[in-house]
């Protein structure tokens, strides 16, 4: 056989045998945790955080109290202290009972007349109360009356982009992540701003791998990690992105590197401590770190209130452009 003939053999035999292999070392990956929760659940509280919107000096009695998520944990802190909580809050009150309605759309309209400046913020807040109730479909609602109203739809993509997410992570299929990376994307340079939203994208993109388009995947979450590191190369979230993808490939030594530099950088955050107790075979490779994890864990305090229920009207609205 010639050498030009038998080269397309030779490189077709290697790049088949390195397909396998990769799809092997991911079976193995998600046999060693890489599948777990802990890795499949963005860090939602710091991605609220980040969006926060410095609350107003006021105090009184409340309308309803923040709802404690089983899967997310607490509501987050900082906007628990809104001032949308307010049974009668100093601006945009009928708007937001509006909100806890289910009249998204009559809201928006409404809150722009009045207050365009704090629209956004309002409609965050309707959105997260809803995420943190579960309530994908409502929250769905809100963010597209925003998008209804705004010149600027980019706050209503990062909101739709956010909701979706909270759809794959919870097992919808690759098409709720497609949809998450789709409105993300249209952000697009305000979203590397802030470490936990810059990193969210190559999250989604690492855990909608699949069999079928592994490479094209890894190779997309590449592109979206050097995005992150050339932003925020300290972030606790580079290391955690790193670890993943290396959980993912069934290199549970180098996964632990990573994981360790995640809990340093994120400053004993629980957060990052769910990771290393998901991902097997630690026990023996680094005990250290996994005692540690469980230090942190156990220091953390979870709020066990008990939310109350919130209802949804129908729709009433059109997709945003």
């Amino acid at each position: 056989m010639e050498l030009s003939e038998a080269l397309p053999l030779v490189l077709g035999s290697y790049l088949a045998f390195d397909a396998v292999g990769r799809r092997v070392r991911l079976a193995l990956g998600n046999a060693r945790g890489a599948g777990e929760r802990a890795f499949r659940v963005f860090h939602h509280r710091a991605l609220a955080e980040e969006r926060l919107c410095a609350p107003a000096e006021t105090s009184g009695p409340s309308a309803l109290r923040p709802p404690h998520s089983d899967r997310l944990g607490p509501f987050p802190p900082s906007w628990a202290r809104s001032v949308w909580f307010l049974r009668q809050p100093p601006r945009l009150g009928q708007a937001r009972d509006l909100l806890l309605a289910g009249a998204a759309s009559h809201a928006a309209r409404l809150a722009r007349a009045e207050d365009p400046e704090r629209l956004e913020e309002l409609f965050t807040w309707a959105v997260l109360i809803r995420i943190w109730a579960d309530q994908l479909d409502a929250a769905s609602e809100i963010a597209h009356a925003l998008g209804d109203v705004v010149e600027d739809p980019a706050p209503a993509h990062r909101l739709l982009g956010w909701i979706e997410a909270r759809r794959a992570e919870e097992g919808r299929g690759p098409e709720a992540v497609a949809r998450a990376l789709a409105h993300l994307d249209r952000v697009g340079e305000p979203l590397l701003e802030t470490p936990a939203w810059a990193a969210f994208p190559a999250h989604l993109a690492l855990v909608r791998r699949s069999w079928l388009r592994l490479e094209l995947d890894l190779l997309d979450f590449r592109r979206r990690l050097r995005a992150v590191e050339s932003r925020h190369p300290q972030s606790p979230f580079v290391h955690l992105l790193r670890a993943h993808r290396a959980a993912a490939l069934g290199d549970v030594a180098q996964a632990s590197d990573h994981l360790a530099r995640a809990l340093y950088h994120g400053r004993r955050d629980p957060y990052f401590a769910g990771p290393v107790l998901g991902l097997r075979g630690l026990e023996t490779l680094r005990p250290a770190l996994l005692g540690q994890a469980r230090a942190v864990l156990a220091e953390s305090k979870i709020d066990t209130r008990e939310a109350g229920v919130l209802e949804s009207g129908p729709s009433d609205r059109g997709p945003i452009a």
